[in-house]
C-alpha cells in the first residue's frame, strides 16, 4: 500500500516487466485500501467502504476495464478481508453474527470463486467451535485454523472443488492441544503444532494425498520451539527460537530430509519462498536488512548484479555493469539485461540499452556498458534502473537482479 497526496492509503500494483513500469493505483471501495496477495494479474486485499465497514476486494489488472471488485461479506457480517488468491479462488475471513453475549461477531473463513456463474462468498464454517481463519490457498486446497468444540485451535484443510466439500480437522502432533496451518503447496499443508512436553512447539507438514495422512513433525536445529512459515514444492521455511528468531529451510525432497540454516545467529526471519530462493530479513547488530538466500546453490546457476558503486558522474561517458553467475558452472546459460528510465530519462540523461549476456561453461562474470550523457546543466542526482530477466534453462534470478544507478552532476 502507499499513501496518496490526500493522506489516504491505497493499494497499488507494479509490473517490473512492463515496458514503462510505474506504480498503478488500484483505488478503493471508499476511503482506503491495502493489497495482501497477488496471483498472475489478480490482486486481493481489503478496502474501506462506508464508515465502519471494510470489505474484501479483487482487482484484475488484465481485464478490459480494470476495477476494484467488492467481494462483500458473509451473511450478517460487516467486515471481510481477502488474504490469498490462486487462480479462480480467493480466500479470507469475514465477520458473522455470534450468539456469544460478550462478542456480537465472530470470524469465519470464506472462499470466493471468481469464475462462478454467480460469484458469491461461501462460508467454510468451523470445526465445531466459534470461529475459523483462512491463511492460504493452492489450486483448490484452502488451509488455515479453526476453533474446535472444546475451544483449542486446530489446523484445517478445505477443498471447495470436492464432491462434498467439508472442513477437515488435521489434528495436532501427539500430545499437543493446539495447531495452526499457515501455507499449502501441491497438497502438502505446513504450519505449527504443540506436542507433548511443556512449551514444545514444532513445525509440521501434512500430506493430504498420503496413503495414511498424518501430521509429520519437523525438528529444530536448536532452541526449544519451531514453526513452519511457508512452503513451496519440497521446501518448507521454518524458524526456531532460542535467544532470538532464526530462519532455516527443511528440504522434503532430499534423501536425508536435511535442514539448511539461513542467516546469522543474531536473528533472521524467512517470509517467502519461490523455486530455490528464500526471502526475509537478516539482522546485523542493531540494523535489519532485506535478504534473499539461495538454497541448493550448487545445483542451479543464479544471476545477480555485482555490488554497484554508489554512483557515477554524468561526464563519465560510459559505465560498465558487472553481472555475476553463482552456483554451478558446468553448462552454458544466459540472462537478459535492460536499462529503464526513472528520474534519469533515456535519450536525455543516458542511452537506453538492452541485450543478452551469454555465460559459457566455466564463466562466472560478464558485463554490459551503459552510456551516460552530459547535458552540463546544474541539477540534482538522477537515477536509472538496471534489470535482469529471463534466465535460461535451470538458472534463476538472484538478489539484486534489479538496481538503481545514480548519476551525479559533474563539475562541467
Amino acid at each position: 500500500s502507499s499513501t496518496t497526496a490526500s493522506g489516504a492509503t491505497h493499494a497499488f500494483a507494479y509490473d517490473l516487466a512492463a515496458d514503462d513500469p510505474t506504480m498503478i493505483d488500484l483505488g478503493t471501495l471508499g476511503t482506503g485500501s491495502r493489497a495482501n496477495a497477488v496471483d498472475g494479474s489478480v490482486a486481493v486485499g481489503i478496502s474501506q467502504t462506508v464508515p465502519g465497514e471494510a470489505h474484501a476486494f479483487a482487482y484484475d489488472l488484465a481485464s478490459d476495464e480494470p476495477t476494484m471488485i467488492d467481494l462483500g461479506v458473509l451473511a450478517g457480517g460487516k467486515v471481510s478481508e481477502a488474504v490469498d488468491v490462486d487462480g479462480r479462488f480467493v480466500v479470507g475471513d469475514s465477520t458473522v453474527p455470534s450468539d456469544d453475549p460478550y462478542d456480537s461477531h465472530q470470524q469465519h473463513a470464506f472462499v470466493y470463486d471468481l469464475e462462478a456463474a454467480e460469484p458469491v462468498m461461501r462460508d467454510l464454517g468451523t470445526l465445531g467451535g466459534g470461529g475459523s481463519f483462512a491463511k492460504a490457498v493452492d489450486g483448490s486446497v484452502i488451509t488455515g485454523w479453526s476453533h474446535t468444540p472444546d475451544g483449542p485451535e486446530h489446523a484445517f484443510a478445505y477443498d471447495p472443488a470436492a464432491d462434498e466439500p467439508t472442513m477437515i480437522d488435521l489434528g495436532t502432533l501427539p500430545g499437543g492441544s493446539f495447531s495452526e496451518a499457515v501455507d499449502v503447496s501441491d497438497g502438502v499443508v505446513a504450519g505449527w503444532s504443540y506436542a507433548a512436553g511443556a512449551n514444545k512447539r514444532r513445525a509440521f507438514t501434512f500430506d493430504l494425498a498420503a496413503a495414511e495422512p498424518a501430521m509429520r513433525e519437523h525438528p529444530t536445529i536448536g532452541g526449544a520451539r519451531s514453526a513452519a512459515t511457508g512452503i513451496v514444492g519440497n521446501l518448507v521455511i521454518q524458524e526456531w527460537r532460542k535467544r532470538g528468531d532464526h530462519a532455516f529451510v527443511h528440504d522434503l525432497g532430499s534423501g536425508d530430509s536435511r535442514s539448511i540454516s539461513l542467516g546469522n545467529w543474531r536473528g533472521s526471519d524467512a517470509v517467502g519462498v519461490d523455486g530455490d530462493v528464500v526471502v526475509g530479513v537478516d539482522s546485523y547488530g542493531s540494523a535489519s536488512r532485506a535478504t534473499a538466500w539461495t538454497v541448493r546453490q550448487t545445483t542451479r546457476p543464479m544471476f545477480a548484479f555485482r555490488r554497484l558503486d554508489p554512483g557515477v558522474k554524468e561526464n563519465v561517458g560510459r559505465v560498465r555493469i558487472q553481472v555475476v553467475r553463482y552456483g554451478r558452472t558446468n553448462r552454458a546459460v544466459s540472462v537478459r539485461y535492460r536499462t529503464r528510465s526513472d528520474s534519469a530519462k533515456a535519450g536525455k540523461d543516458f542511452v537506453a540499452t538492452s541485450g543478452k549476456l551469454r555465460f559459457a561453461k566455466g564463466v562466472t562474470r560478464r558485463s554490459f556498458t551503459v552510456r551516460i550523457k552530459n547535458d552540463r546543466r546544474q541539477e540534482r542526482a538522477e537515477y536509472l534502473v538496471l534489470t535482469l530477466s529471463r534466465p535460461s534453462g535451470p538458472a534463476v534470478l538472484g538478489t539484486p537482479h534489479w538496481s538503481n544507478l545514480r548519476i551525479n552532476k559533474s563539475d562541467g
